[in-house]
C-alpha cells in the first residue's frame, strides 16, 4: 500500500475530526513532510495505550488478554462503520 497523497490524507482528518464519541480520542490535526506523516490527538488524562497495554501506568496491572480482545474487536467495529459511511 502506498502513501496517502495530503489531499486524501487531509479529507480523512477532516472527517475523523467531526467525529464525537465517549470512547474516542479527538483528532485534532496532522503534519506531512516529504515521507512522515503524523496525526495529533488531544492529551489522554489517563495514560496511554502504550501504558496500558505493557504494564506501564503505575500499581494498576496491564490490560488481560480477554478485555485486550475486546477492545480491539470493537475497535474494528467502529473503524468499519466509520469507513463504510464515506463509501
Amino acid at each position: 500500500m502506498g502513501l496517502l497523497s495530503i489531499d486524501q490524507i487531509q479529507y480523512f482528518v477532516e472527517a475523523i475530526g467531526k467525529v464525537r464519541h465517549k470512547n474516542l480520542v479527538g483528532l485534532i490535526g496532522f503534519c506531512a513532510e516529504g515521507t512522515k506523516r503524523m496525526l495529533a490527538y488531544e492529551y489522554i488524562d489517563n495514560g496511554n495505550l502504550e501504558q496500558w497495554l505493557h504494564g506501564d501506568i503505575g500499581p494498576t496491572s496491564a490490560l488481560t488478554w480477554d478485555i485486550r480482545m475486546k477492545i480491539a474487536v470493537g475497535t474494528a467495529k467502529g473503524y468499519a462503520c466509520l469507513l463504510f459511511s464515506f463509501l
